[in-house]
Protein backbone atom coordinates (compact mmCIF):
# COMPACT_ATOMS: atom_id res chain seq x y z
CA UNK A 1 0.00 0.00 0.00
CA UNK A 2 1.12 3.35 -0.51
CA UNK A 3 2.90 5.49 2.48
CA UNK A 4 0.71 8.67 2.55
CA UNK A 5 2.65 10.05 5.66
CA UNK A 6 5.93 9.20 7.01
CA UNK A 7 6.57 10.79 10.87
CA UNK A 8 10.72 10.31 11.73
CA UNK A 9 11.81 10.95 15.00
CA UNK A 10 9.39 13.83 16.09
CA UNK A 11 10.34 16.01 19.19
CA UNK A 12 8.89 18.53 20.93
CA UNK A 13 9.97 21.09 23.33
CA UNK A 14 8.88 23.55 25.75
CA UNK A 15 11.00 25.97 27.67
CA UNK A 16 13.99 23.27 27.28
CA UNK A 17 11.42 20.70 28.66
CA UNK A 18 10.88 17.33 26.49
CA UNK A 19 6.96 17.08 25.93
CA UNK A 20 7.62 13.42 24.31
CA UNK A 21 10.15 11.39 23.31
CA UNK A 22 11.17 10.69 19.20
CA UNK A 23 8.11 9.30 17.76
CA UNK A 24 8.19 7.52 14.31
CA UNK A 25 5.28 5.70 12.63
CA UNK A 26 3.83 5.77 8.83
CA UNK A 27 0.46 5.53 7.86
CA UNK A 28 -0.29 3.79 4.51
CA UNK A 29 -3.69 3.78 2.59
CA UNK A 30 -6.65 2.66 4.07
CA UNK A 31 -4.60 2.48 7.28
CA UNK A 32 -6.16 3.07 10.61
CA UNK A 33 -4.08 4.84 13.70
CA UNK A 34 -5.29 5.54 17.49
CA UNK A 35 -2.73 7.89 19.03
CA UNK A 36 -3.56 7.06 22.83
CA UNK A 37 -2.21 8.35 26.31
CA UNK A 38 -3.28 10.64 29.10
CA UNK A 39 -3.95 13.85 28.92
CA UNK A 40 -1.08 16.31 29.35
CA UNK A 41 1.52 13.63 27.22
CA UNK A 42 1.05 15.95 24.07
CA UNK A 43 -1.17 14.22 21.70
CA UNK A 44 -2.48 17.14 20.78
CA UNK A 45 0.60 18.75 20.37
CA UNK A 46 1.42 16.24 17.95
CA UNK A 47 -1.36 16.56 15.43
CA UNK A 48 -0.87 20.27 15.38
CA UNK A 49 2.87 18.90 14.21
CA UNK A 50 1.10 17.24 11.13
CA UNK A 51 -1.05 19.36 10.73
CA UNK A 52 2.06 22.05 10.18
CA UNK A 53 0.42 24.31 12.58
CA UNK A 54 3.71 23.71 15.48
CA UNK A 55 7.02 23.41 14.64
CA UNK A 56 8.78 20.06 15.51
CA UNK A 57 12.16 20.61 18.02
CA UNK A 58 13.21 17.50 16.00
CA UNK A 59 12.72 15.33 13.30
CA UNK A 60 10.33 15.53 10.28
CA UNK A 61 6.80 14.65 8.49
CA UNK A 62 6.26 13.70 5.36
CA UNK A 63 3.24 14.48 3.55
CA UNK A 64 3.07 12.36 0.01
CA UNK A 65 2.41 14.73 -2.57
CA UNK A 66 -0.91 15.72 -3.68
CA UNK A 67 -2.17 13.81 -0.63
CA UNK A 68 -5.30 15.91 1.36
CA UNK A 69 -5.25 16.11 4.74
CA UNK A 70 -8.69 16.69 6.89
CA UNK A 71 -8.75 17.50 10.41
CA UNK A 72 -12.04 17.76 12.52
CA UNK A 73 -12.58 21.86 13.34
CA UNK A 74 -15.00 24.33 12.94
CA UNK A 75 -12.87 25.93 10.24
CA UNK A 76 -14.10 23.42 7.71
CA UNK A 77 -17.33 25.51 7.97
CA UNK A 78 -16.74 28.00 5.11
CA UNK A 79 -19.42 30.42 5.67
CA UNK A 80 -21.51 30.66 9.00
CA UNK A 81 -24.15 32.87 6.53
CA UNK A 82 -24.41 30.13 4.31
CA UNK A 83 -27.18 27.54 4.92
CA UNK A 84 -26.84 24.02 6.05
CA UNK A 85 -27.67 22.53 2.96
CA UNK A 86 -25.76 25.64 0.87
CA UNK A 87 -22.50 24.53 3.24
CA UNK A 88 -22.73 20.54 2.26
CA UNK A 89 -23.22 22.02 -1.34
CA UNK A 90 -19.89 24.02 -1.72
CA UNK A 91 -17.81 21.00 -1.74
CA UNK A 92 -19.10 19.60 -3.93
CA UNK A 93 -19.24 22.70 -6.53
CA UNK A 94 -16.43 21.97 -9.22
CA UNK A 95 -19.44 18.82 -10.24
CA UNK A 96 -21.83 20.89 -9.66
CA UNK A 97 -20.37 23.56 -12.74
CA UNK A 98 -19.66 20.40 -14.87
CA UNK A 99 -23.33 19.54 -14.28
CA UNK A 100 -23.69 22.66 -15.80
CA UNK A 101 -22.26 22.51 -18.90
CA UNK A 102 -23.45 19.25 -19.47
CA UNK A 103 -26.42 20.56 -19.27
CA UNK A 104 -25.88 23.62 -21.39
CA UNK A 105 -24.05 20.87 -23.92
CA UNK A 106 -27.36 18.85 -24.06
CA UNK A 107 -28.87 21.99 -25.08
CA UNK A 108 -26.48 22.67 -27.83
CA UNK A 109 -26.65 19.14 -28.98
CA UNK A 110 -30.77 19.34 -29.48
CA UNK A 111 -30.19 22.63 -31.52
CA UNK A 112 -27.72 20.86 -33.52
CA UNK A 113 -27.79 16.55 -33.29
CA UNK A 114 -25.27 16.53 -36.16
CA UNK A 115 -22.69 18.52 -34.67
CA UNK A 116 -20.10 15.83 -34.14
CA UNK A 117 -17.67 17.91 -31.84
CA UNK A 118 -20.50 18.68 -29.46
CA UNK A 119 -21.47 15.22 -29.37
CA UNK A 120 -17.84 14.00 -28.59
CA UNK A 121 -17.01 16.69 -25.80
CA UNK A 122 -20.48 15.60 -24.27
CA UNK A 123 -19.39 12.34 -24.31
CA UNK A 124 -16.09 12.78 -23.13
CA UNK A 125 -17.47 15.81 -20.30
CA UNK A 126 -20.11 13.01 -19.00
CA UNK A 127 -17.93 10.02 -19.18
CA UNK A 128 -15.29 11.97 -16.39
CA UNK A 129 -18.27 13.25 -14.32
CA UNK A 130 -19.80 9.98 -13.99
CA UNK A 131 -16.27 8.47 -12.93
CA UNK A 132 -16.60 11.37 -10.25
CA UNK A 133 -19.66 9.71 -9.03
CA UNK A 134 -21.73 13.04 -9.77
CA UNK A 135 -24.91 11.37 -10.36
CA UNK A 136 -24.97 10.60 -6.14
CA UNK A 137 -23.45 13.99 -4.40
CA UNK A 138 -26.50 14.92 -3.73
CA UNK A 139 -27.84 11.33 -1.86
CA UNK A 140 -24.42 11.52 -0.28
CA UNK A 141 -25.39 14.92 1.14
CA UNK A 142 -28.53 13.37 2.12
CA UNK A 143 -26.86 10.20 3.57
CA UNK A 144 -24.25 11.98 5.72
CA UNK A 145 -26.42 15.03 7.26
CA UNK A 146 -29.20 12.66 8.43
CA UNK A 147 -26.49 10.44 9.98
CA UNK A 148 -25.31 13.73 12.35
CA UNK A 149 -29.11 13.85 12.93
CA UNK A 150 -29.95 16.99 10.53
CA UNK A 151 -33.00 16.07 8.57
CA UNK A 152 -34.80 18.28 5.61
CA UNK A 153 -36.11 20.32 8.22
CA UNK A 154 -32.49 21.85 9.29
CA UNK A 155 -31.75 22.20 5.78
CA UNK A 156 -32.52 25.87 5.34
CA UNK A 157 -31.17 27.29 8.65
CA UNK A 158 -28.06 29.46 8.24
CA UNK A 159 -25.26 27.94 9.97
CA UNK A 160 -24.52 31.07 12.34
CA UNK A 161 -27.99 29.76 14.17
CA UNK A 162 -26.96 26.46 15.10
CA UNK A 163 -25.15 25.87 18.88
CA UNK A 164 -21.42 24.98 19.19
CA UNK A 165 -21.78 21.07 19.04
CA UNK A 166 -24.51 21.28 16.45
CA UNK A 167 -21.75 23.51 14.34
CA UNK A 168 -19.39 20.59 14.99
CA UNK A 169 -21.00 18.44 13.85
CA UNK A 170 -22.02 20.15 10.72
CA UNK A 171 -17.88 20.39 10.34
CA UNK A 172 -17.45 16.74 10.80
CA UNK A 173 -20.19 16.10 8.27
CA UNK A 174 -18.73 18.31 5.74
CA UNK A 175 -15.55 16.87 6.35
CA UNK A 176 -16.75 13.37 5.59
CA UNK A 177 -18.27 14.76 2.21
CA UNK A 178 -14.82 15.98 1.33
CA UNK A 179 -13.38 12.99 1.37
CA UNK A 180 -9.92 13.07 2.25
CA UNK A 181 -6.93 11.08 1.96
CA UNK A 182 -5.93 11.85 5.54
CA UNK A 183 -8.56 12.22 7.90
CA UNK A 184 -7.41 13.59 11.43
CA UNK A 185 -9.85 13.10 14.40
CA UNK A 186 -9.17 14.61 17.75
CA UNK A 187 -11.87 13.28 20.29
CA UNK A 188 -14.30 13.24 17.39
CA UNK A 189 -17.43 11.94 19.48
CA UNK A 190 -17.61 14.44 21.77
CA UNK A 191 -20.51 15.70 20.23
CA UNK A 192 -21.95 12.51 18.74
CA UNK A 193 -24.91 10.31 20.21
CA UNK A 194 -24.63 6.45 20.53
CA UNK A 195 -26.58 6.31 16.87
CA UNK A 196 -24.09 8.65 14.98
CA UNK A 197 -21.19 6.69 16.89
CA UNK A 198 -22.34 3.54 15.59
CA UNK A 199 -22.59 4.56 12.47
CA UNK A 200 -19.33 6.66 11.83
CA UNK A 201 -17.69 3.44 13.17
CA UNK A 202 -19.38 1.46 10.26
CA UNK A 203 -18.35 4.25 7.80
CA UNK A 204 -14.74 4.46 8.52
CA UNK A 205 -14.72 0.92 8.69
Amino acid sequence: MDVLLNVQGVTKEFSGERLFEPVSFIVRDHDRTAIIGPNGTGKSTLIKILLGQEEATSGQVIISKNVKIGYLSQDVIENPDNTLYEEALSVFRPLMEEEKKLSELSLKISENPDDTSLLNEYSKRQEAFEANDGYNYKYKIDMILNMFSFHHDSYDRKISTFSGGEKTRVAFAKLLLMNPDILILDEPTNHLDIISIEWLEDYLS
